[in-house]
């Protein structure tokens, strides 16, 4: 799986049938890029697995040791600003978190091209910031 997501050989439902199949949210694997589950089924936008990881005492800022991107970085590069990156934020994720490009999950929302569908998640980041 790991594999397959760092080459972007993995899709949503891959993903998801692999959790349905798999049923073990272990919040210690990594490979050895750091790579962990948590960080893949945030990538492809499974939420409800995203949830029972949360459930399972993940820490929601987790750091990919090989980008330096924390799990609300993966869900917002690959467009899944909406449900997941909500879930995320409302279980403490911090979205003042820099990646080793330097880039906060704000500078990922500004690079978007449907910046204008993002308008409440703004709205949430910028409430995440002041409380």
């Amino acid at each position: 799986m790991h594999y397959a997501a760092k080459n972007r050989r993995l899709r949503s439902i891959d993903t998801q049938k692999f959790f349905e199949i798999y049923d073990r949210f272990d919040v210690n694997y990594t490979d050895e890029s750091g790579l962990s589950h948590f960080h893949v089924t945030c990538k492809f936008g499974c939420c409800d697995v995203v949830v029972k990881f949360l459930e399972a005492g993940q820490d929601p800022n987790c750091i990919w040791q090989e980008t330096g991107d924390s799990p609300l970085h993966l869900a917002l590069e690959m467009g899944q600003w909406d449900d997941v990156s909500e879930v995320l934020l409302r279980h403490g994720a911090d979205a003042n978190l820099t990646n080793k490009e330097g880039s906060t999950p704000l500078h990922v929302i500004c690079r978007m091209d449907e910046f204008d569908e993002t308008e409440e998640l703004v709205d949430l980041f910028l409430r995440s910031l002041t409380s």
